[in-house]
């Protein structure tokens, strides 16, 4: 028995299409890995940067003023300042950019927005559905050190 579906000429004029629509798909994921990479080589250490001196600046005028009001802002700032560091040693070690969960590579988007993020969009979302335990903070969102 021949397959004939293959030799068909009907189905001869699909091979164009398929091959420019892979074409299309890998331009596409082409695309998004140089703007990982474009973002992983410079933005992310000045931005990181950025995120720390003024993540110091405002621990520093809280440390300061010492309130009782100040001291959720306080501890909320002094993770920050944690997960920014731990960004700039990620960038160190070469692993920027990648999820600490799944090692898939973090949307450059996400990237732009929250430099310092460990998690792609859908392993935080995970982590945030979670039962609450005793590593994660009272509103219920994972503390990422």
């Amino acid at each position: 028995m021949t397959d004939k579906s293959v030799s068909h000429p009907r189905c001869l004029h699909y091979i164009p299409l398929i091959v420019k629509r892979t074409q299309l798909y890998t331009n596409k994921s082409q695309q998004k890995e140089e703007k990982r990479r474009k973002l992983t080589n410079r933005q992310p250490t000045t931005q990181l940067e950025q995120e720390r001196v003024t993540t110091l600046a405002t621990l520093q005028r809280l440390t300061e003023a010492s309130s009782a009001n100040n001291e959720r802002l306080l501890r909320h700032m002094q993770t920050k300042l944690r997960r920014v560091e731990a960004a700039q040693q990620r960038i160190v070690e070469k692993r920027y950019g990648i999820c600490q969960e799944c090692q898939i590579a973090i949307d450059p988007e996400r990237l732009e927005m929250l430099p310092y993020a460990e998690y792609c969009f859908q392993c935080q979302r995970q982590l945030e559905n979670k039962p609450a335990s005793a590593d994660e903070h009272p509103n219920g969102l994972s503390i990422q050190l």
